[in-house]
């Protein structure tokens, strides 16, 4: 939300990096119900890991919230 009030991410950026956390957070919720495992806990950090990464990469693409570029 930060990143769409300050300009340095898109809202179609945005509404993509959202539902990519949804989903990240619902297999993080099955997977809890039966108790973590190890490669369960990898797979999760994997996956936020890379969320992360994407988050910081599309905040200095320099895409404008209205689709210019700086």
């Amino acid at each position: 939300d930060r990143g769409v009030r300050n300009g340095t991410l898109s809202q179609r950026e945005a509404r993509r990096l959202r539902e990519e956390f949804r989903e990240v957070a619902y297999l993080e919720m099955r997977y809890r119900q039966g108790g973590l495992s190890g490669w369960e806990r990898a797979d999760l950090d994997r996956r936020f890991d890379r969320l992360e990464y994407q988050v910081r990469r599309e905040r200095r693409d320099n895409d404008y919230g209205s689709g210019y570029y700086r």
